[in-house]
């Protein structure tokens, strides 16, 4: 038995979570660790859009140089 207890003991000891005795059916990961990558996932996803919205301005900006080049060149030929 005490090697069963030792055995339920190690994944928390990984955690730092030591000092709290749980039930071995509780999970080790507290609702901050949740929060924190719900607060990753967004961040993500608004950084992800920026970026997206940033290339296809981007892509604009060059389409339109390009057709006023072919226009200025339309034009003096």
């Amino acid at each position: 038995m005490l090697v069963w207890d030792s055995f339920l003991q190690a994944p928390r000891s990984l955690w730092g979570e030591t000092r709290r005795k749980r039930h071995p059916a509780t999970p080790t990961c507290s609702w901050a660790t949740f929060a924190s990558l719900a607060a990753l996932i967004i961040v993500g996803s608004i950084i992800g859009e920026s970026v997206r919205v940033m290339l296809e301005l981007a892509s604009q900006h060059i389409l339109a140089q390009k057709n006023a080049w072919v226009a200025l060149t339309a034009c003096t030929t």
